[in-house]
């Protein structure tokens, strides 16, 4: 969960912040494929050790439904 890869090196994280859909210099979260500028996720440096974004740390029951999608009608 750090800056994102260079060179064009896919590190299955998104290339736009998850907060305001902008690319830039994103931290990327290490449970999500999530990523997000510093100032978007409250943060002032790029932390030590693992980071988990804010949907990833938010109570289950806070987060939003995702519609099922019914294929067979």
């Amino acid at each position: 969960g750090t800056a994102p890869q260079l060179g064009g090196v896919d590190d299955g994280n998104g290339h736009h912040c998850h907060a305001c859909c902008v690319a830039g210099e994103l931290i990327c979260c290490d449970t999500c494929e999530n990523a997000y500028h510093l100032k978007c996720a409250g943060l002032v440096q790029i932390p030590e050790g693992d980071w988990f974004c804010p949907v990833c740390v938010a109570p289950a029951g806070s987060r939003p439904k995702h519609p099922r999608v019914r294929l067979d009608l």
